[in-house]
């Protein structure tokens, strides 16, 4: 019962905040140019640190030298900060913000800036997560693997294992079914940017499984199940 209602507290959140997209700014600006330059990523995906460095390198073709020599050091510790972020990102705390700077400078105001509107940002470029639902049981393991650039998201880990779910038969769900719950409640209960991995594995088993019957979670790289 108790894991019942976990559960569907979990889905409700989940219900809620899925529909909401991770939101970055990089910024260009300063009293030497006529305008900012921008770039705005607004997609349902955690942006990458190489998306970002992208980004931002796009923008840095745009400047003068003059204007690139503002910010010369600046770039770097984009640059470095970008790379050094946690496998699962940076994630938004009210609008988060920071400003990079030349230490010696002619123009006061010169700078690149990152703002994180909502979700995370800046994971890492490849992450690997498996989930599998074994047992004596059964005449095969099922099995579901992603292995992409993006960290994959609560919503697409849950219809992943609701089709593997529904491959089972009626007493092979029942001898599973609070592993089953607990393990949506797992991947509903990630924080914004996900739970990161490096050969995490996470079992979830009814108590009175005795063949092997569970299903197991495996994080391998990266991370998994952002917001």
């Amino acid at each position: 019962m108790k894991t019942t209602i976990l559960f569907l507290f979990a889905y409700i959140f989940s219900t809620l905040c899925l529909s909401q997209n991770h939101v970055m700014k990089i910024q260009i600006q300063g009293k030497d140019m006529q305008s900012p330059l921008v770039s705005t990523w607004d997609k349902g995906v955690v942006i990458t640190k190489l998306d970002a460095i992208y980004l931002l390198d796009q923008l840095w073709r745009k400047c003068s030298q003059a204007q690139k020599k503002e910010r010369d050091q600046a770039i770097n510790n984009v640059i470095r900060f970008i790379q050094n972020a946690p496998a699962n990102g940076i994630i938004s705390s009210s609008n988060w913000s920071k400003s990079f700077q030349n230490q010696n400078r002619n123009v006061n105001d010169s700078r690149i800036d990152i703002e994180i509107y909502r979700g995370a940002a800046f994971s890492d470029d490849r992450h690997i997560v498996y989930i599998r639902i074994e047992g004596s049981d059964l005449t095969y393991q099922r099995e579901w693997k992603w292995d992409e650039k993006y960290i994959v998201g609560k919503n697409g880990a849950v219809y992943e294992l609701n089709r593997l779910w529904n491959s089972l038969d009626t007493q092979q769900k029942q001898i599973r079914s609070d592993a089953y719950n607990q393990a949506i409640y797992f991947i509903n209960s990630a924080p914004i940017n996900g739970y990161i991995g490096e050969n995490k594995v996470v079992e979830f088993k009814n108590s009175n499984a005795s063949k092997g019957e569970l299903i197991r979670i495996r994080i391998d790289k990266g991370a998994a199940f952002s917001l």
